[in-house]
């Protein structure tokens, strides 16, 4: 994974492996929110579960964890490929992000 980037490797890391890891890192970066933020979403959201390749039953990982990944991978490396990810969606037209000055109403 990750190849494009430089980045290989398919160990487990704590039990979950690299990939599911880095999904999670993923969705942190798309949905912005912390470390804490993110353990609890992954517990109680089941679409975040299905994106990260977690059961329903499945444990999931706790916020030091996410850190810890994130710091063997590295900020910037996960900055590059999360802006890359989010380049494309956005250019596919699947992610629209408004503008930080402008304010959408439904």
């Amino acid at each position: 994974m990750c190849g494009k980037w430089g980045y290989y490797s398919n160990s487990n890391y704590q039990g979950y492996g690299i990939e599911v890891l880095f999904k999670t890192l993923l969705l942190q970066h798309l949905e912005d929110i912390s470390d804490r933020e993110l353990e609890r979403f992954l517990q109680e959201n089941t679409a975040a579960k299905w994106f990260c390749s977690f059961a329903l039953s499945d444990k999931t990982p706790t916020d030091s964890l996410f850190s810890k990944i994130r710091a063997k991978i590295g900020t910037h490396l996960l900055s590059k490929i999360f802006n890359d990810v989010k380049d494309s969606l956005k250019s596919k037209g699947y992610i629209v992000i408004p503008p930080k000055n402008q304010t959408i109403l439904k």
